[in-house]
C-alpha cells in the first residue's frame, strides 16, 4: 500500500500545480461525457488495431464523465489541462452455454461500477485544426470498481490469480473532433465526438504486484458548459 500513497501523492501535488494557472479563454468550464466502451483482449497499443480480439462475454459500460477545465491554452500554447470524475457501469455476464473461454477460468460475472479520477491534457494544434477542431487527450489517474473485472482476470492476470486489485491506475485516451465544424452548425460548437482507450493497470506490479490490466475501446459525444 505504501507504493499507492506515494503515487496518490504525486498526483495530488500535480493537480495542484496545474489548478494554479486558471484558464481565460471562453466561458465554458466543464466538459459532461456520456461514454460507452466495449472489452478488448489486445494491449493497450493495439486496442484499436486488433478488431478480433472482443473478450467473448462481450463486456461493456457506460456512464458518464465530468471534467473540470483546470487551464485552457497553458502558457499560450494550443494545451488544455482538466480534472475528471467518472462513474461507469460495468455488464459482464457470462453469455456461453458452453462455459468454454479462450483461457478457462473462474469468472465471477457478476455487474459492477467503476469510479476513475484523473488529470487530463488536451493538445489542440493540429494541421486541420483550422478546419475542424480536433483534440488529442491523455489522462492519468486512478480507477476503482466494486468487483473484480472479468476481462482482467481472464486476459492479463491469467498468469497469477492472486494478483488482483479493485483499485489500479488509470489512463484516459481520445480523440475528438468539432461537430459543429463537421457540419457546419454553430449550434454545435461546444459540442465534440470521438473515440478512445479506457485502461486499468498495476503499472508492471507498482499497484498490489498487479501485472496486468483491461483495456476498453470507447466511444462519446462530449458537450462543454
Amino acid at each position: 500500500m505504501k507504493k499507492i500513497y506515494i503515487l496518490l501523492l504525486i498526483y495530488v501535488s500535480f493537480s495542484t500545480v496545474i489548478i494554479g494557472e486558471p484558464g481565460e479563454t471562453s466561458d465554458t468550464k466543464y466538459i459532461l461525457r456520456p461514454i460507452y466502451g466495449r472489452a478488448n483482449y489486445s494491449k493497450l497499443r493495439r486496442t484499436f488495431g486488433e478488431f478480433d480480439q472482443w473478450d467473448e462475454q462481450e463486456s461493456y459500460f457506460a456512464g458518464l464523465q465530468v471534467e473540470r477545465f483546470l487551464s485552457k491554452d497553458f502558457k499560450g500554447l494550443p494545451l488544455d489541462f482538466t480534472f475528471l470524475t467518472s462513474l461507469l457501469y460495468h455488464s459482464q455476464d457470462i453469455i456461453k452455454s458452453d462455459g468454454q473461454y479462450t483461457q478457462p477460468i473462474e469468472l465471477n460475472g457478476k455487474d459492477t461500477y467503476q469510479i476513475n479520477f484523473a488529470v487530463k491534457l488536451y493538445y489542440k494544434k493540429f494541421p486541420w485544426s483550422n478546419s475542424i477542431r480536433t483534440r488529442l487527450g491523455v489522462g492519468e489517474g486512478l480507477s476503482y470498481v466494486g468487483e473484480y473485472l472479468d476481462i482482467e482476470t481472464q486476459n492479463f492476470n491469467s498468469e497469477s490469480k492472486e494478483a488482483r486489485s479493485k483499485l489500479l491506475n488509470y489512463m484516459d485516451i481520445s480523440l475528438s473532433f468539432n461537430i459543429g465544424d463537421i457540419f457546419g452548425k454553430e449550434e454545435f460548437n461546444n459540442s465534440y465526438a470521438g473515440i478512445g482507450i479506457s485502461h486499468r493497470s498495476g503499472i508492471q506490479g507498482v499497484i498490489n504486484d498487479v501485472r496486468g490490466g483491461s483495456n476498453f475501446a470507447t466511444l462519446f459525444l462530449e458537450f462543454e458548459i
